[in-house]
């Protein structure tokens, strides 16, 4: 690096740094006749336009041909956390200054390039505070009118339907059971766990400044303590990291001695009998030289492809290694007070050059919800506690006691106060937020405990104060951890959040039902169910009223009483009613009302699987019930596959004719498959080979073709009748209906799902709802649209200058989904249904209903005995988080 180039930095140590440690790529060098791209790296001294574009005017002059040009700067960033430097070179391919490169033939063009950059800077000056979406480039003004708008950015997303039900993520134990290593229950649930809690002070002579004239800074919070426990063996007491100036070096002391801790962890995890053997047998798998094992009768045949074996012990490994480190609020305010030296310290740790420092981070807002790395999970309790809940409640609920403690956080401003060699005085414990101080009882007992711990320092009293939260956090989430273990989760293994472990409790006592996700071919209803999701009135009220001065509906009636109710349990109830299960049944007006089913074919195999099941007395795995099961090094899926009573198993294959090429009725006249852009005989060959395949692994093999099985059916009335109770849809076998005869039999209570339809109030009704008008819906609402009182006040406060999408309630609604028995209620209530474009029609069940009994049932037997208050408000928080989470 040039000697006059240091003495431009002098005084400014880091910038020169950057640039010494840089300066390979930093200073002006060219890559030039090269096959494909030129490169010409140039050392700015300004970002003036013209100057710029006489760089560009020296590479044209060297080049003899025809060539597109683009820019990419590179820029040294400091980190408003650290202080910290770091270059961010320039990229050959990506973030480029232009979307598209100027193609560059004379010196025209030269001048089109230029005029491109000054508009670029023209733009980013103009729109400097604005906010734009990442998906549209749709600008906003505020960063709260972008928030609301991503979650309803429709641009450059991608959809999936993938067919199929819906089944939980497998865990790791359900993943090794398929290839026949079981693990015992008891090490099913990672035992381990380590808590911690963060003090900060108030640094009031490093102020920010504020750039507007209502806001202003009183000081920086900044690292002082960080107190760690666990209840690995060996680290069960708990130990506090204290500041002397350096935060980075204390989140290092911190992340060091938490990494000792999941060390340990590993090991004693790793030394369970079940973990242990199915790690060498894993190993052993991976090895050239496999030592012979034996699968259970469960397992699947042969020895599983050894790419599916090494990621299945890489994500054994990574169970028993990641140990979850939880705080209280942590997402919110400890991480983001340690994140810039948390993410160097864990990538310091890293000693994997093929893996990132962190693995995930999930984050609402300024909330980290969970950040993943190789060693640890951070979590935060409050995730898995109602909203609002407080420490102390935490630990109450928990029947966990508090230690007494006092903190002077106004009077500790600087380090060197740590030093103090008594305990400060009693005004020091002044609260400025609260506006009050501690009782001279409660500052007695920090006397006694400065005098019983010996204390010789205030660091000695922090330590102390620190260090006392973090022992019944640890014991209180043992208790909560003992819970939901009894109902068979892993509180920090299968989830961050309450929601999650709902979701998996709900679906975990599930048999044989399924919620079939829309396939491809029938996208548009998972779009016409997404776009009609409203909400309705939560609460029912007029502006103003009070008792004996106001009047009933402006009439000559005096208010004599104001009454609230609150529906208690009413999303509970809700979900304990029928929910919409199976495959769906379609009828379009298109098509004059004919019954489709979304999973046609899927449909016809699980009714055969389900009848050889029935005549075997086996059950059958199918892509209905859970996972189609994959078999042999080939990892070959099959449509079905039981385990009988004595340990044999049976391999389970239907064929439609059209898609495997049967050479039958069904393909007359046919010679290509269209879809799959294969000839018939072609594909008829392949499923023969991969039936060979499959007979070769050593199972009974049974297979059957679509036109077989439809003779079957024809020819046998018991079939015909297991497929009816199999497959319940009301008036599936009437090949046409009229709209009449469906809202006909939705008003009788046959027909059970959802009904898109045109509505209305009729007029000699509509004085019956005025005061609530009954069909809620989302539109487009302006100024024009509401009272004159609301106008007035939007005017005032310069709102709604454009139409803003909201929820309204309407005495008409055109095209819209209604539920059956919402729109049963409304033809109860003489509402009328004027077209019918289309039912989704399911299969009726109270599948949580045991659910919703169990919350109850606990929550009464809290309300009986004290005892059981803690079951019961967890199960509470439970019932209130499963509303919204099934969904078909």
């Amino acid at each position: 690096m040039p000697q006059e180039l240091l003495q431009q930095f002098r005084g400014v140590d880091k910038i020169a740094q950057a640039y010494s440690d840089n300066w390979g790529a930093i200073r002006t060098h060219h890559s030039r006749n090269n096959r494909v791209q030129d490169v010409y790296n140039f050392r700015i001294d300004s970002l003036d336009v013209q100057y710029l574009g006489g760089l560009v005017s020296s590479v044209y002059s060297e080049q003899g041909n025809y060539f597109k040009l683009n820019l990419s700067f590179g820029f040294i960033l400091r980190s408003r956390l650290t202080g910290e430097l770091r270059y961010f070179h320039s990229s050959f391919n990506n973030h480029r200054l232009l979307e598209h490169p100027v193609i560059m033939g004379d010196r025209r063009d030269i001048d089109t390039f230029i005029q491109q950059l000054e508009d670029i800077d023209i733009e980013q000056k103009q729109y400097s505070k604005s906010f734009s979406c990442s998906r549209c480039r749709r600008l906003f003004k505020a960063h709260k009118s972008l928030q609301k708008h991503v979650p309803r950015c429709k641009q450059h997303v991608t959809y999936r339907y993938p067919g199929g039900v819906y089944e939980l993520p497998p865990t790791i134990f359900d993943r090794l059971q398929e290839i026949g290593i079981c693990i015992s229950k008891q090490d099913q649930f990672y035992p381990y766990r380590i808590t911690y809690d963060i003090e900060t002070y108030l640094d009031k002579d490093d102020v920010l400044q504020s750039n507007g004239t209502k806001l202003k800074f009183l000081g920086q919070h900044k690292l002082l303590s960080i107190s760690v426990c666990s209840n690995v063996p060996g680290f069960t007491e708990p130990k506090c990291f204290i500041s002397q100036g350096d935060p980075g070096k204390l989140v290092d002391e911190f992340v060091n001695y938490c990494h000792t801790i999941s060390q340990t962890a590993f090991e004693i995890v790793t030394r369970g009998l079940s973990i242990r053997s199915a790690l060498e047998v894993l190993e052993s798998m991976t090895g050239d030289e496999a030592r012979e094992f034996s699968f259970d009768e469960d397992s699947q045949g042969c020895r599983p492809p050894k790419q599916l074996v090494k990621s299945l012990l890489a994500s054994l490994i990574n169970y028993c290694r990641q140990i979850p480190v939880v705080g209280f609020n942590s997402g919110k305010y400890d991480v983001n007070l340690l994140r810039g030296f948390l993410y160097k310290s864990l990538e310091n740790l890293n000693d994997d050059e093929n893996r990132p420092s962190i693995d995930q981070i999930i984050k609402r807002n300024c909330d980290y919800m969970a950040i993943s790395c190789k060693w640890f999970k951070f979590l935060d309790i409050k995730n898995y506690l109602a909203p609002g809940c407080s420490y102390k409640q935490f630990l109450k609920a928990y029947k966990c006691e508090e230690e007494k403690g006092f903190f002077p956080y106004d009077w500790m401003d600087k380090l060197e106060k740590l030093s103090e060699p008594a305990l400060p005085p009693h005004e020091a414990f002044y609260n400025k937020l609260k506006g009050e101080n501690i009782s001279e009882e409660d500052y007695q007992h920090c006397v006694n405990v400065w005098e019983t711990n010996q204390m010789e320092k205030f660091s000695d009293f922090l330590i102390w104060y620190n260090n006392k939260d973090v022992v019944p956090f640890l014991e209180a989430i043992e208790k909560m951890f003992s819970f939901y273990r009894e109902k068979n989760i892993d509180m920090f293994k299968h989830g961050i959040s309450v929601p999650g472990l709902t979701l998996r409790y709900l679906f975990n006592n599930l048999e044989d039902t399924h919620f079939c996700i829309f396939p491809h071919n029938h996208s548009d209803l998972y779009h016409v169910f997404r776009e009609n999701v409203v909400g309705g009135p939560s609460i029912v009220f007029n502006r103003y009223h009070e008792k004996g001065k106001t009047y009933l509906r402006g009439g000559d009636k005096v208010c004599e009483k104001i009454l609230g109710f609150d529906a208690n349990a009413l999303y509970l109830w809700a979900i304990m009613q029928d929910m919409p299960t199976g495959i769906v049944l379609r009828r379009r007006a298109e098509t004059g009302f004919k019954p489709e089913f979304t999973h046609a074919f899927q449909k016809a195999a699980v009714g055969w699987m389900e009848w050889e099941g029935k005549r075997r007395g086996v059950h059958i795995k199918h892509g209905l019930n859970g996972k189609e099961v994959r078999l042999g090094e080939r990892q070959l899926p099959v449509d079905g596959f039981g385990t009988d009573d004595s340990g044999n198993s049976t391999i389970l294959q239907f064929h439609g004719c059209y898609w495997h090429g049967h050479p039958c009725k069904l393909n007359e006249g046919r010679t290509q498959n269209s879809h799959r852009n294969k000839p018939l005989a072609e594909l008829y060959e392949e499923t023969k080979a991969n039936s060979n395949y499959l007979q070769s692994l050593g199972f009974e093999y049974i297979e059957k073709w679509e036109c077989e099985w439809k003779e079957e059916i024809n020819s046998n009335p018991n079939i015909k009748s297991f497929l009816k109770d199999l497959f319940p849809y009301a008036l599936q076998n009437r090949w046409r209906m009229s709209a009449r005869e469906i809202i006909h039999h939705v008003k009788k209570g046959t027909l059970f799902g959802a009904v898109e339809c045109d509505i209305i109030v009729p007029d000699d009704l509509k004085h019956n709802f005025s005061e609530m008008p009954p069909i809620f819906k989302n539109c487009e609402v302006s100024v024009n649209d509401i009272g004159e009182h609301m106008a007035k006040y939007a005017e005032d406060h310069n709102l709604m200058k454009h139409p803003r999408r909201t929820l309204i309630g309407s005495m008409c609604g055109e095209k819209i989904l209604i539920a059956t028995p919402l729109l049963r209620w409304y033809l109860d209530h003489g509402l009328k249904v004027t077209k019918v474009y289309q039912l989704a029609q399911f299969i009726p069940k109270p599948v949580f209903k045991d659910f919703g009994e169990e919350v109850s049932n606990a929550r009464r037997d809290g309300d009986k005995d004290p005892a059981k208050s803690i079951i019961a408000d967890t199960m509470k928080l439970i019932g209130n988080s499963a509303d919204g989470k099934p969904s078909p």
